[in-house]
């Protein structure tokens, strides 16, 4: 008989089954990210107790600790702020006319977060996956009579028109429908513009890409990246 013990996620307080009694975690990404927020206050801790001690510390070990450390942090701040703009990003494309409590959004970012699991550049990570949403969107314009996933489906499951299916077919399909590349250019100018603008909330960006995807005739893709910018900017909050 299977024996799973109930227990309380201690990041995000969802219920959840665990194999082990004590396990305290109900995914990778909340245990990651509630070390990194550890992490933290640790540093701002140390930080503190340095300087009512007044310890002396080598300076070149104490500089280099305190890099690494920082770097650490950094990294995994950056990685967390990837996954929030790439939900951000998946909810204006797809589900643009539905709302979703804040339990089901962190589902959501749970399952974002395992493509970015083991990868050391977060923005790398980030503009393909906006890259094969963007394929995934031009694909379902195109076929009407396929029905959009849920989120949960589409962030993992295995069908063809799945996020996690699509890094095997995503750049032959842009291919097909430009042959001269333009359509696999273009996304990737939105995947890097709609990165600077996620990351500057400068409008400036979007007037000057705007202006790109018109003058190289993308409508459609002209379409997807200001629905993401109005969500971006006025409903995600």
């Amino acid at each position: 008989m299977e024996n799973k013990n109930n227990n309380n996620c201690q990041y995000c307080g969802q219920h959840f089954q665990g194999e082990q009694a004590g396990q305290n975690y109900c995914s990778p990404f909340c245990k990651e990210t509630m070390q990194n927020e550890k992490l933290l206050r640790d540093i701002f801790a140390q930080n503190g107790q340095d300087q009512e001690q007044k310890r002396e510390v080598p300076t070149g070990l104490g500089r280099i600790a305190g890099a690494i450390a920082s770097e650490h942090f950094l990294k995994a701040l950056n990685r967390l702020k990837r996954i929030e703009d790439f939900w951000t990003f998946c909810h204006a494309t797809f589900w643009f006319d539905r709302n979703f409590c804040e339990e089901e959004q962190n589902h959501y970012r749970r399952l974002i977060g395992t493509y970015f699991d083991n990868q050391q550049d977060a923005d790398s990570v980030f503009t393909e996956l906006v890259e094969r949403a963007c394929a995934l969107k031009l694909y379902f314009n195109r076929n009407r009579d396929t029905k959009i996933p849920s989120p949960s489906e589409w962030l993992n499951g295995n069908r063809y028109c799945n996020l996690r299916c699509s890094k095997m077919w995503h750049h032959d399909f842009l291919h097909k429908l430009s042959p001269n590349a333009a359509s696999i250019l273009a996304v990737k100018w939105l995947a890097k513009s709609y990165q600077r603008f996620a990351q500057s909330s400068n409008l400036l960006e979007v007037a000057l890409f705007r202006q790109t995807l018109i003058s190289n005739k993308q409508p459609e893709l002209l379409q997807i990246y200001l629905n993401a910018v109005f969500h971006f900017q006025f409903v995600q909050f």
